[in-house]
């Protein structure tokens, strides 16, 4: 049987990323995910997702995480579809 560490680690290594959604939609224990964050193995990017140390989240995935029914507008969704050059702030 799989340990609730190897179950993680199998999710990390498939996605590079995990939300705590996921975690209570696949039965997984979220005190093991917390002592594998303050072990260093995963990195807390924000509240409720994780990554794997060498995974880079960008900025722009973890906003539109957060806010998920958000949207792109103007320079942002230029800029994000590769049609300006002009980077938005």
């Amino acid at each position: 049987m799989v340990d609730q560490r190897e179950k993680l680690m199998n999710y990390f290594n498939q996605y590079g990323f995990l939300t705590f959604k996921q975690v209570i939609d696949e039965n997984l224990h979220y005190k093991t995910l917390l002592k594998m964050v303050t072990e260093g193995k995963i990195d807390a990017e924000e509240k409720g997702l994780y990554r794997l140390p060498d995974i880079y989240l960008d900025e722009w995935f973890v906003l539109q995480y957060r806010f998920p029914k958000g949207i792109f507008s103007l320079e942002t969704a230029l800029w994000l579809h590769g049609l300006s050059l002009t980077i938005p702030f």
